[in-house]
């Protein structure tokens, strides 16, 4: 017994891998590359890799695929991202550009950039670009127009572009090269059967123009209405996406036409699962969502609705999304007004589905609504001390186990915990962003896991087990 834990316990140091056949070692080291929970890790697993031995250099250098996924970060001309580009060979490639470390892209570099990766154009998979200024930002749109005219992106699949800088800060007049002023097309007009994937945030493209039909997701951010597709295009790009899986609108959409919109019904989108709202006014807020009818949501997110009193926006969305397994809510406000809340408390109800409730930057008055009584809307403020809770006569989001938070007030967060266990409907198991935990302090941490509430530490923004496994359903 004595010799078989002692085995278990070294047989992977003395296991022969490299007597492996090369096709399985590769397969191997493939799964250790990957691994990894960040981004940076697929970088440092690959570079790992190399330094461990002769054997596994050459098996590792020699497999393209593992070389295919390059993140461009390092500073111009890029010798390190170039290499692995190289080593790539001719397996297909994702694609990600972001500011090199220390400094900002160019348009010019951008330019020379753009033109020695294209050499490998027809071989790209997924092209995701995020910068800071418009002028790299604005090279990436012109030189994809001006090769989609002589070539093809025919296996691009994914295709996003971000500017980080200030969101609303637009070119106009003078702006040089003139020929960049004008909205561009994407990739010339030219329709790509694989591309399903779009992400469009802080820059404008010629709507009109551009080939956005039977993609899966579409993602548009911080565009100023002006410079936005206009209602029937927008409800024409909806149209043309039966299939569209992830519909993401922050501080984008349509130009403001709420006269039209009154003649229109919503656009059904029965294959929608995940929807993203955020960045709205009241009033635009409304204006959108009775262009929308997508009964099948799984996975609901709103974020930064504050300043304006938001229960009409919400009576609209009572018993629209009854499908709701996740809602995710960062800094979306409920006044402290009786009718508002029962609004807000009957917008939980409609969806009795909700197992798992991701939070950020939330205040007392949002969390309290847990609490309340179906029958009482207004009640979940007396409910909020847990010492002094009566169980309610119908529990709001009876079916909510999984609780996940970010950027918090650590008390509130330990008291929401704490109530909802007293109520009698404790949560299953609390995820914590590594940063907040940080801000708990002891008593805190003690009061959260005493009654046995398991909490986990998320490392980085990532999809935990139990959000997958309520997704799939």
């Amino acid at each position: 017994m004595k010799a078989k834990a002692i085995r278990s316990l070294i047989y992977w140091q003395l296991f022969r891998i490299n007597d492996l056949p090369t096709e399985i070692l590769s397969l191997i080291l493939r799964d250790v590359v990957w691994s990894g929970t960040v981004p940076e890790a697929g970088i440092t697993n690959r570079l790992h890799i190399t330094w461990v031995s002769k054997r596994w250099r050459e098996v590792a250098i020699n497999d393209s695929t593992l070389w295919s996924a390059i993140w461009f970060r390092d500073q111009p001309p890029h010798e390190r991202s170039f290499c692995w580009f190289d080593r790539a060979g001719k397996a297909t490639l994702d694609i990600r550009v972001a500011e090199p470390r220390g400094g900002q892209w160019t348009g010019p570099q951008m330019e020379v950039f753009l033109d020695r990766v294209f050499v490998k154009l027809e071989q790209i998979r997924s092209l995701i670009v995020v910068v800071d200024n418009w002028p790299p930002a604005l090279v990436v749109l012109d030189k994809i127009q001006d090769y989609s005219t002589r070539r093809t992106f025919g296996l691009l699949e994914r295709f996003e572009l971000h500017r980080n800088g200030s969101p609303y800060v637009w070119i106009g007049a003078g702006y040089e090269p003139d020929r960049h002023r004008d909205p561009m097309r994407l990739f010339g007009g030219a329709i790509l059967p694989a591309l399903k994937s779009i992400t469009i945030n802080g820059v404008h493209i010629d709507w009109n123009r551009s080939p956005l039909s039977n993609l899966s997701r579409l993602d548009i951010r911080r565009i100023p209405l002006e410079m936005s597709p206009t209602l029937p295009r927008f409800r024409e790009i909806l149209q043309n996406c039966p299939n569209l899986i992830r519909l993401s609108l922050d501080g984008a959409g349509p130009v403001w036409s709420p006269t039209l919109a009154a003649a229109f019904p919503p656009v059904v989108l029965p294959s929608l699962r995940h929807l993203v709202i955020g960045d709205y006014s009241l009033q635009y807020a409304m204006y959108v969502a009775t262009q929308i009818s997508a009964p099948n949501i799984r996975e609901l997110t709103l974020m930064n609705l504050v300043g304006e009193d938001y229960a009409p926006f919400f009576t609209l969305m009572t018993g629209a999304f009854p499908e709701v397994r996740l809602l995710t809510v960062q800094n979306v406000e409920c006044v402290a007004v009786p009718a508002s809340r029962a609004v807000m408390v009957k917008w939980l109800k409609s969806m009795p589905k909700m197992a798992f409730f991701r939070m950020a930057n939330l205040k007392i008055n949002f969390l309290q609504l847990f609490l309340a009584d179906g029958e009482d809307p207004n009640s979940g403020i007396v409910r909020w001390e847990a010492n002094t809770i009566i169980p309610p006569r119908q529990t709001i989001a009876p079916n909510l186990l999984y609780l996940e938070v970010y950027a918090s007030d650590p008390a509130l967060v330990v008291s929401l915990v704490l109530a909802r266990k007293a109520i009698g409907a404790p949560f299953r198991k609390v995820f914590v962003d590594h940063n907040l935990i940080a801000k708990f302090t002891p008593e805190q941490s003690k009061a959260v896991t005493a009654d046995g509430t398991p909490v986990f530490i998320l490392p980085a923004p990532v999809q935990t087990i139990e959000e997958v496994e309520l997704m799939a359903d």
